[in-house]
């Protein structure tokens, strides 16, 4: 079992949905043939009671540190827009939905978004993830 996720400088995100607005998710933007993947049913509930940690500076927003490109690759580059237009537009705007979601669905979580940080972050960053960590796990 998962006690809890940091998820850091990211733009995609696994939402636990086969699909969005009837656009199909499949791995690595949600659950859609995961099954096929893995072999195992996947738990929803279970994923959603995971406390998250987000962190994502609002200064990383280069093209190149965006992972959907890199992403859609495997897949289809006739798929970049689509996947645009269901998951957001920036790597940023995707992480603020995220989260949306993740309140939407009364999942614990915790958002980090400095505004003068960039695809980086800060010793004092790492600190808050560790006191995350360490209080989202005692008793685990």
């Amino acid at each position: 079992m998962t006690a809890a996720v940091a998820v850091t400088l990211c733009g995609n995100f696994i939402y636990p949905e086969e699909q969005i607005d009837g656009v199909e998710l499949p791995y690595p933007f949600g659950i859609g043939k995961i099954n096929d993947i893995t072999g195992n049913h996947f738990n929803k509930e279970a994923f959603l009671k995971i406390p998250t940690y987000l962190y994502k500076g609002i200064l990383d927003n280069k093209d190149e540190n965006d992972p959907l490109f890199y992403e859609v690759r495997v897949f289809n580059a006739n798929k970049l827009g689509t996947f645009k237009s269901v998951l957001g537009k920036t790597a940023y705007e995707r992480f603020l939905n995220y989260a949306q979601y993740l309140a939407d669905h009364k999942t614990s979580y915790r958002l980090e978004s400095p505004p003068d940080i960039g695809h980086t972050f800060t010793q004092g960053t790492l600190l808050r993830i560790f006191e995350f960590f360490e209080k989202e796990t005692k008793g685990v």
